[in-house]
């Protein structure tokens, strides 16, 4: 087994688990939604004081916003099509700053945003702020420095930091348990290894936690790269590469443990929600997770949450006193933790 440390990652040999000596407990508080029904949350954010969610099966519109100042009334907007104010696939959605959202479109490769306060006025208006031109890229953000860092099934890395669509620099290569797995083809090495990408509020931090491996990786970003501060690597897949004329696939076991499910952040601190459960025996349940590890930007283990009911998606508050997250309880339900 590899292991890769730097700064303050530690090096054990039981997991992430073992790093966290201060644990506590947390209950939940349903929050009201008025009448509108939840499907499946999908992408989870909490920009100034407002919780955006996307949702795409919960009526006919892809996106919605809470304000937990007036939780009876959920404002819906964005419609799938292929139109100017439409959306095929959106994979992200993620805060510029505390008025301006963005949304990453997979299928068009398209980076839109748009300000609040015109969607709480019911005239949701969106701009075109980047069109990625590399086809392997699945996520990106806009840091704040005006670059673009991207995460994608790249050719000999995980990560591009670009500017107008010109490659600064190439970073990170994808995590491998030996020298065999370590000469798989990049795009299948990818969808085995595919994770979170969350970046901090002021845009210049960024890190990567795998669904299916106990592995994640912080970066720093400054005005001409990105450079690593952290990687913790404890525990690798069980995946069957297959690589055939045209078509590639790399399908995850059964057995395999679903591990960092989702993340959230602040400028101070990193949430990453784990399930530790498999497929095979839990089935649905196996996306869901009840512990919340927390760490600093170094990478440092700081403290571990104990949900009291299994959460599926989670966004913190800037102040981070508030976590906000969806649980199965069980229909798909808004509730709170107060930290």
């Amino acid at each position: 087994m590899r292991f890769v440390f730097f700064f303050v990652c530690a090096r054990k040999k039981d997991g992430i688990d073992p790093l966290f000596t201060e644990v506590d407990s947390l209950k939940h508080t349903s929050l009201n939604s008025g009448e509108h029904l939840w499907g499946t949350p999908f992408i989870m954010r909490c920009m100034d004081s407002l919780i955006w969610v996307y949702d795409e099966k919960s009526n006919e519109n892809l996106f919605h916003l809470f304000n937990p100042k007036h939780p009876d009334h959920v404002i819906s907007f964005g419609r799938k099509g292929q139109g100017n104010d439409e959306f095929i696939m959106p994979l992200e959605m993620m805060s510029y700053n505390d008025s301006v959202g963005m949304i990453y479109d997979y299928a068009t490769k398209k980076l839109v945003s748009f300000c609040s306060n015109d969607i709480l006025e019911g005239t949701p208006e969106y701009t075109l702020s980047y069109k990625d031109t590399f086809p392997s890229t699945v996520k990106l953000f806009v840091t704040r420095f005006n670059t673009v860092l991207s995460f994608g099934f790249y050719d000999d890395c995980m990560f591009y930091l670009q500017r107008d669509n010109q490659l600064l620099q190439k970073l990170g290569e994808f995590p491998y348990r030996d020298a065999n797995e370590r000469e798989i083809d990049n795009r299948l090495k990818g969808m085995a290894y595919q994770g979170v990408l969350r970046n901090n509020l002021s845009n210049d931090r960024f890190v990567y936690a795998v669904n299916s491996a106990e592995i994640a990786y912080f970066y720093k970003i400054d005005s001409l790269k990105a450079v690593p501060v952290c990687k913790y690597e404890f525990t690798y897949p069980e995946y069957k590469p297959v690589q055939q004329e045209n078509a590639r696939s790399a399908a995850i076991s059964s057995r395999n443990v679903k591990t960092f499910i989702d993340v959230t952040a602040t400028d101070n601190y990193v949430y990453i929600l784990y399930s530790g459960k498999n497929f095979k025996e839990s089935g649905m349940r196996a996306f869901e997770g009840n512990v919340l590890y927390v760490f600093d930007w170094e990478g440092k283990p700081l403290k571990k949450y104990l949900l009291d009911v299994s959460v599926t998606r989670l966004c913190v508050n800037k102040e981070g006193n508030t976590i906000y997250a969806f649980a199965n309880i069980p229909e798909t339900t808004l509730i709170k933790f107060e930290i």
